[in-house]
C-alpha cells in the first residue's frame, strides 16, 4: 500500500468495498492500542477509512449475509469482531478460515493458541465449535494461514480433527501446477 517512504498510503483495491464488523474495529481503534498494535490499525484500516471505502457492519452471532454467495460468519476470539468467510458457489460451499485457525496443529490440538489471540478461552471454544460444524461435511477449507496445502476438509480423528487436503483427492490448486 505505501508509495514510497513516509508517503500517503492508498487501498490496494481503490474500487472496492471494504468490509470490515464494527466489533473488530472498535477493537483495533481503542486508545490503549499504541505502538505496533496501533501499527495494524495504521497500515490496514487507515488507508481505506482515509478514501472513504471503509463500510462497518454488525455482525451478528448468526452471520451476515454480504450477497446470496458471500457470508461473514462470526468466529469471535482472535478478535473479539473476528469473522470467518463462506462462499456459495454452484451448491458447494468453501470456508475462508481466517484467524479462527493458524495451523493444521490446531485440529489435532484445538486447546493451543496464536500469542495473538486477544481472548484465548473464547478462541478456543469458537474453534471447538467451527471444527465440530465443519468435521466430515463437503465444506472445502482455505486455512489462510495454513502452510501448503491449504486447501482441504477437516475429518474427525478419534477424539480430534485432521486437515485432508484437496490434492489427496486428485485436486490441483494454485502451487502445484495449477493455472
Amino acid at each position: 500500500m505505501p508509495q514510497g517512504h513516509g508517503a500517503v498510503q492508498i487501498p490496494t483495491f481503490p474500487n472496492a468495498r471494504y468490509l470490515v464488523s464494527r466489533t473488530e474495529y472498535d477493537h483495533f481503534t481503542r486508545p490503549e492500542f499504541t505502538g505496533e498494535r496501533r501499527q495494524i490499525f495504521t497500515d490496514s484500516l487507515k488507508p481505506i477509512l482515509d478514501h472513504k471505502l471503509l463500510e462497518l457492519l454488525n455482525v451478528p452471532a448468526k452471520g451476515f449475509d454480504v450477497s446470496p454467495d458471500i457470508r461473514l460468519v462470526s468466529t469471535p476470539g482472535h478478535t473479539p469482531g473476528h469473522v470467518s468467510v463462506e462462499l456459495t458457489s454452484a451448491g458447494k460451499v468453501a470456508m475462508i478460515s481466517g484467524d479462527v485457525l493458524h495451523h493444521p496443529i490446531q485440529l489435532a490440538h484445538s486447546e493451543w493458541n496464536c500469542n495473538f489471540d486477544a481472548d484465548a478461552e473464547q478462541a478456543v471454544s469458537t474453534r471447538r465449535i467451527f471444527l465440530d460444524k465443519l468435521a466430515d461435511s463437503d465444506t472445502l477449507i482455505i486455512g489462510t494461514h495454513f502452510p501448503a496445502p491449504t486447501v482441504g476438509w477437516i475429518r474427525r480423528d478419534g477424539d480430534t480433527y485432521r486437515f485432508q487436503a484437496a490434492q489427496e483427492q486428485g485436486w490441483k490448486t494454485a502451487g502445484d501446477g495449477c493455472s
